[in-house]
Protein backbone atom coordinates (compact mmCIF):
# COMPACT_ATOMS: atom_id res chain seq x y z
CA UNK A 1 0.00 0.00 0.00
CA UNK A 2 1.23 3.68 -0.95
CA UNK A 3 -0.03 7.00 0.09
CA UNK A 4 0.83 9.77 -1.81
CA UNK A 5 0.35 13.45 0.00
CA UNK A 6 0.49 16.80 -1.76
CA UNK A 7 -1.09 19.18 0.92
CA UNK A 8 -4.54 18.07 1.80
CA UNK A 9 -5.24 16.25 -1.27
CA UNK A 10 -3.89 12.18 -0.97
CA UNK A 11 -3.56 9.26 -2.98
CA UNK A 12 -3.72 5.80 -2.06
CA UNK A 13 -2.78 2.82 -3.76
CA UNK A 14 -4.59 -0.27 -2.49
CA UNK A 15 -6.46 -2.84 -2.72
CA UNK A 16 -10.11 -2.82 -1.47
CA UNK A 17 -9.74 -3.81 1.67
CA UNK A 18 -6.85 -2.37 2.49
CA UNK A 19 -8.33 1.28 1.12
CA UNK A 20 -11.06 0.60 3.77
CA UNK A 21 -9.29 -0.11 6.79
CA UNK A 22 -7.33 3.12 5.86
CA UNK A 23 -9.84 5.20 5.33
CA UNK A 24 -11.53 3.91 9.11
CA UNK A 25 -8.14 4.69 10.55
CA UNK A 26 -7.89 8.25 9.04
CA UNK A 27 -11.41 8.82 9.98
CA UNK A 28 -10.73 8.30 13.47
CA UNK A 29 -8.16 11.31 13.46
CA UNK A 30 -9.36 13.64 11.11
CA UNK A 31 -12.41 14.73 8.83
CA UNK A 32 -11.79 14.01 4.90
CA UNK A 33 -14.10 13.60 2.24
CA UNK A 34 -13.86 10.24 0.16
CA UNK A 35 -13.73 10.88 -3.99
CA UNK A 36 -13.61 7.09 -4.77
CA UNK A 37 -11.23 6.12 -7.83
CA UNK A 38 -8.26 8.57 -9.13
CA UNK A 39 -10.04 10.69 -11.45
CA UNK A 40 -8.52 14.27 -11.13
CA UNK A 41 -5.06 15.91 -8.73
CA UNK A 42 -3.27 18.56 -8.83
CA UNK A 43 -4.35 20.48 -12.24
CA UNK A 44 -4.42 16.62 -13.94
CA UNK A 45 -7.00 14.25 -15.25
CA UNK A 46 -6.32 10.46 -15.09
CA UNK A 47 -8.35 8.51 -17.43
CA UNK A 48 -8.73 4.88 -17.99
CA UNK A 49 -7.65 3.53 -21.54
CA UNK A 50 -7.76 0.26 -22.61
CA UNK A 51 -5.80 -1.92 -20.06
CA UNK A 52 -3.70 1.29 -19.42
CA UNK A 53 -3.97 5.09 -17.89
CA UNK A 54 -3.38 8.37 -19.36
CA UNK A 55 -2.55 11.66 -17.50
CA UNK A 56 -3.61 14.80 -19.12
CA UNK A 57 -3.32 18.52 -18.08
CA UNK A 58 -6.00 19.29 -20.88
CA UNK A 59 -8.08 21.69 -18.39
CA UNK A 60 -5.25 23.39 -17.18
CA UNK A 61 -4.05 24.50 -20.57
CA UNK A 62 -7.68 25.78 -22.01
CA UNK A 63 -7.28 28.08 -17.97
CA UNK A 64 -3.67 28.94 -19.38
CA UNK A 65 -4.72 30.58 -22.84
CA UNK A 66 -7.71 32.04 -21.37
CA UNK A 67 -5.37 33.59 -18.73
CA UNK A 68 -3.29 34.89 -21.38
CA UNK A 69 -5.60 35.97 -24.37
CA UNK A 70 -4.90 32.89 -26.64
CA UNK A 71 -8.35 30.97 -26.42
CA UNK A 72 -8.96 31.71 -30.36
CA UNK A 73 -5.20 31.90 -31.55
CA UNK A 74 -4.25 30.08 -35.09
CA UNK A 75 -2.56 26.88 -33.49
CA UNK A 76 0.87 25.89 -34.41
CA UNK A 77 2.40 22.19 -34.97
CA UNK A 78 5.96 22.91 -33.42
CA UNK A 79 6.89 24.09 -30.15
CA UNK A 80 9.84 26.47 -31.45
CA UNK A 81 10.50 27.61 -35.58
CA UNK A 82 13.44 26.27 -37.12
CA UNK A 83 16.28 28.61 -37.50
CA UNK A 84 14.40 31.58 -34.90
CA UNK A 85 17.03 33.66 -33.47
CA UNK A 86 16.36 34.62 -30.35
CA UNK A 87 19.82 34.17 -28.56
CA UNK A 88 20.75 37.61 -26.76
CA UNK A 89 23.18 38.04 -29.51
CA UNK A 90 20.73 38.61 -31.96
CA UNK A 91 17.98 40.25 -29.78
CA UNK A 92 20.13 43.04 -27.82
CA UNK A 93 18.90 45.97 -30.08
CA UNK A 94 15.23 44.80 -29.61
CA UNK A 95 12.66 46.39 -27.31
CA UNK A 96 11.54 45.31 -24.13
CA UNK A 97 8.62 43.17 -23.57
CA UNK A 98 6.65 42.55 -20.39
CA UNK A 99 8.87 41.18 -17.68
CA UNK A 100 6.11 39.91 -15.85
CA UNK A 101 3.82 38.50 -17.93
CA UNK A 102 6.53 37.09 -19.61
CA UNK A 103 7.48 35.03 -16.70
CA UNK A 104 3.68 33.91 -15.82
CA UNK A 105 3.56 32.53 -19.49
CA UNK A 106 6.61 30.42 -18.61
CA UNK A 107 6.01 29.92 -14.92
CA UNK A 108 2.42 28.78 -16.29
CA UNK A 109 3.98 26.48 -19.17
CA UNK A 110 6.96 25.67 -16.66
CA UNK A 111 4.58 23.63 -14.10
CA UNK A 112 2.70 21.51 -17.90
CA UNK A 113 6.06 20.67 -19.20
CA UNK A 114 7.47 19.30 -15.58
CA UNK A 115 4.43 17.09 -14.82
CA UNK A 116 3.20 15.99 -18.18
CA UNK A 117 4.57 17.30 -21.50
CA UNK A 118 8.26 16.70 -22.05
CA UNK A 119 7.37 17.72 -25.52
CA UNK A 120 7.77 21.58 -24.64
CA UNK A 121 10.90 21.11 -22.40
CA UNK A 122 13.41 22.33 -25.26
CA UNK A 123 11.47 25.52 -26.13
CA UNK A 124 10.35 26.33 -22.72
CA UNK A 125 14.11 26.36 -21.87
CA UNK A 126 15.40 28.71 -23.81
CA UNK A 127 12.41 31.10 -22.59
CA UNK A 128 13.34 30.49 -19.44
CA UNK A 129 17.18 31.98 -19.89
CA UNK A 130 15.80 35.39 -21.02
CA UNK A 131 13.55 35.72 -18.33
CA UNK A 132 15.65 38.67 -16.91
CA UNK A 133 15.42 40.64 -19.77
CA UNK A 134 12.78 39.42 -22.03
CA UNK A 135 12.89 41.02 -25.30
CA UNK A 136 10.10 41.33 -28.25
CA UNK A 137 11.22 38.19 -29.70
CA UNK A 138 11.05 36.35 -26.74
CA UNK A 139 7.85 37.06 -26.52
CA UNK A 140 6.76 36.24 -29.83
CA UNK A 141 8.67 32.91 -29.34
CA UNK A 142 6.32 32.58 -26.43
CA UNK A 143 3.28 32.76 -27.85
CA UNK A 144 4.31 30.89 -30.96
CA UNK A 145 4.32 28.17 -27.86
CA UNK A 146 1.04 28.96 -26.48
CA UNK A 147 -0.38 28.06 -29.78
CA UNK A 148 1.80 24.52 -29.91
CA UNK A 149 0.18 23.78 -26.45
CA UNK A 150 -3.45 25.02 -27.72
CA UNK A 151 -2.64 22.43 -30.60
CA UNK A 152 -2.20 19.56 -29.24
CA UNK A 153 -3.90 20.11 -25.91
CA UNK A 154 -5.07 16.64 -26.10
CA UNK A 155 -1.75 15.25 -25.62
CA UNK A 156 -1.45 13.17 -22.74
CA UNK A 157 1.17 10.90 -21.06
CA UNK A 158 0.15 7.31 -21.37
CA UNK A 159 1.00 4.54 -18.83
CA UNK A 160 0.15 1.29 -20.42
CA UNK A 161 2.04 -2.02 -19.82
CA UNK A 162 5.07 -2.97 -21.99
CA UNK A 163 5.54 -6.77 -20.50
CA UNK A 164 4.67 -10.10 -21.23
CA UNK A 165 1.61 -10.87 -19.37
CA UNK A 166 2.13 -14.38 -18.69
CA UNK A 167 6.02 -13.77 -18.12
CA UNK A 168 5.37 -11.43 -15.02
CA UNK A 169 3.19 -13.59 -13.41
CA UNK A 170 5.93 -16.12 -12.97
CA UNK A 171 7.52 -13.20 -10.81
CA UNK A 172 5.06 -12.56 -8.29
CA UNK A 173 5.15 -13.89 -4.73
CA UNK A 174 2.25 -14.04 -2.88
CA UNK A 175 2.24 -12.35 0.64
CA UNK A 176 -0.22 -12.09 3.70
CA UNK A 177 -0.61 -8.37 4.25
CA UNK A 178 -1.73 -7.35 8.42
CA UNK A 179 -2.85 -4.32 9.60
CA UNK A 180 -0.59 -2.28 12.04
CA UNK A 181 -3.46 -2.59 14.53
CA UNK A 182 -4.00 -6.76 13.47
CA UNK A 183 -7.68 -5.66 12.85
CA UNK A 184 -7.49 -6.98 9.35
CA UNK A 185 -5.27 -9.09 7.06
CA UNK A 186 -5.21 -10.31 3.15
CA UNK A 187 -3.43 -12.31 0.90
CA UNK A 188 -1.76 -9.27 -1.66
CA UNK A 189 0.98 -9.91 -4.62
CA UNK A 190 4.60 -8.28 -4.64
CA UNK A 191 7.75 -8.46 -6.96
CA UNK A 192 9.61 -11.28 -6.13
CA UNK A 193 13.55 -11.29 -5.65
CA UNK A 194 14.15 -12.33 -9.62
CA UNK A 195 12.12 -9.39 -10.65
CA UNK A 196 13.34 -6.94 -8.20
CA UNK A 197 17.11 -7.42 -9.25
CA UNK A 198 16.06 -6.99 -13.38
CA UNK A 199 15.61 -3.32 -14.36
CA UNK A 200 13.16 -1.80 -16.26
CA UNK A 201 15.11 1.74 -16.51
CA UNK A 202 16.33 3.00 -20.12
CA UNK A 203 18.45 5.78 -20.25
CA UNK A 204 19.11 8.53 -23.16
CA UNK A 205 21.28 11.08 -23.80
CA UNK A 206 21.76 14.03 -26.18
CA UNK A 207 23.44 17.02 -26.74
CA UNK A 208 23.43 20.43 -29.22
CA UNK A 209 27.20 21.39 -29.49
CA UNK A 210 27.83 25.23 -29.19
CA UNK A 211 24.10 25.61 -30.23
CA UNK A 212 24.01 29.21 -28.19
CA UNK A 213 25.63 32.10 -30.84
CA UNK A 214 26.67 33.86 -27.84
CA UNK A 215 28.30 31.76 -25.37
CA UNK A 216 28.87 28.84 -27.30
CA UNK A 217 27.61 26.89 -24.63
CA UNK A 218 25.59 23.06 -25.39
CA UNK A 219 22.10 22.53 -24.69
CA UNK A 220 22.18 19.10 -22.99
CA UNK A 221 19.13 16.54 -23.13
CA UNK A 222 18.21 13.16 -20.80
CA UNK A 223 15.10 11.35 -20.65
CA UNK A 224 14.72 8.36 -18.26
CA UNK A 225 11.86 5.67 -18.81
CA UNK A 226 10.79 3.32 -16.81
CA UNK A 227 8.95 0.39 -18.72
CA UNK A 228 8.94 2.13 -21.55
CA UNK A 229 6.95 5.46 -19.86
CA UNK A 230 8.89 8.77 -19.40
CA UNK A 231 9.26 9.69 -15.94
CA UNK A 232 11.97 12.58 -16.16
CA UNK A 233 13.16 14.13 -18.19
CA UNK A 234 15.45 17.56 -18.55
CA UNK A 235 16.77 19.94 -21.45
CA UNK A 236 19.33 22.82 -20.11
CA UNK A 237 22.82 24.76 -21.30
CA UNK A 238 25.57 23.18 -20.13
CA UNK A 239 27.69 25.33 -17.42
CA UNK A 240 30.97 25.28 -19.41
CA UNK A 241 32.04 25.79 -23.00
CA UNK A 242 32.70 22.21 -24.61
CA UNK A 243 35.52 21.72 -27.07
CA UNK A 244 34.27 19.20 -29.02
CA UNK A 245 30.91 17.11 -29.44
CA UNK A 246 32.37 14.50 -27.52
CA UNK A 247 33.03 16.37 -24.47
CA UNK A 248 29.62 17.66 -24.87
CA UNK A 249 27.87 13.90 -25.47
CA UNK A 250 29.97 13.48 -21.99
CA UNK A 251 28.57 15.77 -20.17
CA UNK A 252 24.73 15.20 -21.29
CA UNK A 253 25.38 11.67 -20.21
CA UNK A 254 26.88 13.04 -16.64
CA UNK A 255 23.21 14.68 -16.79
CA UNK A 256 21.06 11.53 -17.53
CA UNK A 257 23.42 9.16 -15.10
CA UNK A 258 22.96 11.19 -11.85
CA UNK A 259 19.15 11.53 -13.00
CA UNK A 260 18.44 7.83 -13.38
CA UNK A 261 20.03 7.01 -10.50
CA UNK A 262 17.40 9.32 -8.18
CA UNK A 263 14.64 7.49 -10.32
CA UNK A 264 16.61 4.38 -9.39
CA UNK A 265 17.39 5.09 -6.23
CA UNK A 266 13.14 5.97 -5.72
CA UNK A 267 12.49 3.05 -7.69
CA UNK A 268 14.73 0.50 -4.91
CA UNK A 269 12.74 2.57 -1.89
CA UNK A 270 9.18 1.70 -3.03
CA UNK A 271 10.21 -2.32 -3.19
CA UNK A 272 9.11 -4.22 -0.10
CA UNK A 273 11.37 -4.21 1.43
CA UNK A 274 12.86 -0.97 0.44
CA UNK A 275 16.73 -0.89 -0.57
CA UNK A 276 18.52 1.79 -0.71
CA UNK A 277 21.79 3.17 -2.67
CA UNK A 278 24.91 1.88 -2.96
CA UNK A 279 23.92 -1.33 -0.70
CA UNK A 280 21.98 -2.81 -3.95
CA UNK A 281 23.12 -2.69 -7.52
CA UNK A 282 20.32 -4.57 -9.94
CA UNK A 283 22.16 -7.54 -11.32
CA UNK A 284 21.18 -5.98 -14.74
CA UNK A 285 22.77 -2.79 -15.62
CA UNK A 286 20.04 0.31 -17.00
CA UNK A 287 20.50 0.26 -21.14
CA UNK A 288 22.33 3.89 -21.48
CA UNK A 289 21.92 5.14 -25.19
CA UNK A 290 24.04 7.53 -26.90
CA UNK A 291 24.10 8.75 -30.39
CA UNK A 292 27.88 9.36 -30.77
CA UNK A 293 30.46 7.24 -31.84
CA UNK A 294 33.43 8.99 -30.04
CA UNK A 295 32.18 9.56 -27.36
CA UNK A 296 30.89 6.02 -26.46
CA UNK A 297 34.92 4.93 -28.03
CA UNK A 298 36.59 7.62 -25.28
CA UNK A 299 34.00 5.77 -22.06
CA UNK A 300 34.85 2.29 -23.26
CA UNK A 301 38.64 2.50 -23.58
CA UNK A 302 41.21 3.87 -21.47
CA UNK A 303 41.56 7.73 -22.70
CA UNK A 304 42.42 10.40 -20.45
CA UNK A 305 40.57 13.83 -20.52
CA UNK A 306 42.58 16.79 -21.46
CA UNK A 307 41.83 18.98 -18.34
CA UNK A 308 40.39 17.95 -14.94
CA UNK A 309 36.67 19.16 -15.11
CA UNK A 310 36.56 16.81 -18.58
CA UNK A 311 38.11 13.76 -16.52
CA UNK A 312 36.60 13.88 -13.46
CA UNK A 313 32.81 13.53 -15.72
CA UNK A 314 34.87 10.54 -17.51
CA UNK A 315 35.34 8.93 -14.48
CA UNK A 316 32.34 9.54 -13.00
CA UNK A 317 30.61 7.54 -16.18
CA UNK A 318 33.28 5.23 -16.29
CA UNK A 319 32.37 4.36 -12.48
CA UNK A 320 28.78 3.98 -12.65
CA UNK A 321 29.51 1.44 -15.81
CA UNK A 322 32.68 -0.29 -13.95
CA UNK A 323 29.89 -1.41 -11.08
CA UNK A 324 27.53 -2.38 -13.74
CA UNK A 325 24.65 0.41 -13.14
CA UNK A 326 25.25 1.41 -16.43
CA UNK A 327 25.12 -0.58 -19.95
CA UNK A 328 26.51 2.38 -22.48
CA UNK A 329 25.24 1.59 -26.42
CA UNK A 330 25.31 3.12 -29.62
CA UNK A 331 21.60 4.41 -30.90
CA UNK A 332 21.16 5.98 -33.42
CA UNK A 333 19.80 10.02 -33.48
CA UNK A 334 16.58 9.46 -35.13
CA UNK A 335 15.82 6.43 -32.30
CA UNK A 336 17.15 8.68 -29.24
CA UNK A 337 14.57 9.78 -27.22
CA UNK A 338 16.41 12.55 -26.01
CA UNK A 339 17.13 14.18 -29.31
CA UNK A 340 13.99 16.49 -29.08
CA UNK A 341 15.19 17.94 -26.00
CA UNK A 342 18.54 19.81 -28.07
CA UNK A 343 17.07 21.41 -31.27
CA UNK A 344 14.05 22.83 -32.99
CA UNK A 345 12.04 20.09 -34.79
CA UNK A 346 10.24 20.26 -38.55
CA UNK A 347 6.52 19.18 -37.82
CA UNK A 348 6.96 15.68 -38.67
CA UNK A 349 10.13 14.99 -36.35
CA UNK A 350 8.66 16.79 -33.24
CA UNK A 351 5.40 14.62 -33.67
CA UNK A 352 7.14 11.49 -33.61
CA UNK A 353 9.38 12.82 -30.75
CA UNK A 354 6.03 13.90 -28.91
CA UNK A 355 4.83 10.32 -29.88
CA UNK A 356 8.25 8.72 -27.86
CA UNK A 357 8.06 10.81 -24.83
CA UNK A 358 4.32 10.95 -24.24
CA UNK A 359 3.89 6.99 -25.01
CA UNK A 360 1.37 8.44 -27.75
CA UNK A 361 -0.31 5.78 -30.02
CA UNK A 362 -0.09 5.90 -33.74
CA UNK A 363 -2.79 7.30 -35.57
Amino acid sequence: MFVGIHVDDMILFSTAKQYDWFCEEIGKRFKFTKDGLLTAVLGMTVERIGSGYQVAQTRYIESVLDRFGMTDCRPHWTPCDLGALIDELSTQSSPAADITKYREVTGSLNYLATMTRPDILYALSRLQEHAHNPKIEHAQAANLLLRYVKATKSYALHFSPSYDQSASECTLDVIEWRAPDGSCSESVHRWSDVACNRTDIEVYSDSDWAGDRGSRRSTLSAVIKVCGITVAAKSRKSKLVCLSSCEAELDAAVLAMKLAIDVSGLQLQLRSPPVTWPAHTPQQPMPFYIDNQAALTVIQNDIRGRNRHFDIRLQFIRQNINISRFLASYCPSDENVADGGTKALNRIKQKVSAQRLLGLPDE
